[in-house]
């Protein structure tokens, strides 16, 4: 059951790329502009959870072109220790990420159309992770199964009795989610990341 750790860490680095990728799309227009038109304005480096702020930004405007990219339905309630929002593709199923606090704790939100296999192979394999919730969207046509695991807990294979883990299982076990238009904390956050001084790189 390797292969499960090995899709973890791939989704994730794929995930960092198209985050980039969407950051460098969003401000193509604003670029072109200027003599160098590989330049892109990211959120000021000195402005607190900046990295957060760029991922909300690039998310906001890749869904603004209408594609299937991630990030359609989040929790009710922002996660607490949020740093990092990172959406993927793995076959035909989306992965939604989200970096948790200082340590190297994650949380993946896995969206398909059939039911996967994730949590099998998770409990098959055990530290590789922790499955925290499988449920269906009875209002979602095509992405309807969601499977919501975290990885990576600590600097060993993840304890279901580390606190942190703890702290993670309550939060999205018991957590809604919600179209992203209903997510009040993530409209708060692109408004935040808008009006953000940003610092102009390449």
């Amino acid at each position: 059951m390797m292969i499960v750790k090995k899709t973890y860490v791939l989704g994730t680095a794929v995930a960092a790329v198209a985050v980039a990728g969407a950051v460098v799309a969003m401000h193509a227009a604003d670029a072109a502009d200027t003599p160098d038109s590989a330049a892109v304005d990211v959120v000021d480096p000195a402005v607190a959870q900046h990295e957060l702020l760029d991922d909300v930004l690039a998310i906001d405007a890749k869904r603004a072109t209408g594609t299937d990219f991630g990030f359609t339905y989040l929790p009710k309630n922002q996660p607490v220790g949020l740093r990092r929002m990172t959406p993927a593709t793995a076959g035909d199923t989306i992965v939604d990420g989200y970096r948790i606090g200082t340590g190297p704790a994650q949380v993946f939100v896995e969206f398909s159309a059939e039911p996967t296999d994730t949590c099998n192979g998770i409990t098959a394999d055990p530290g590789s992770g922790i499955c925290l919730k499988q449920r269906t969207l009875p209002d979602e046509p095509k992405m309807r199964n969601v499977t919501v695991y975290v990885t990576q807990i600590g600097v060993s294979a993840a304890d279901a009795k580390d606190p942190a883990a703890q702290a993670l299982q309550t939060f999205w076990s018991s957590t809604d989610l919600v179209p992203a238009g209903q997510a009040a904390w993530f409209t708060d956050l692109v408004t935040e990341a808008r009006n953000a001084p940003k610092k102009r790189m390449g």
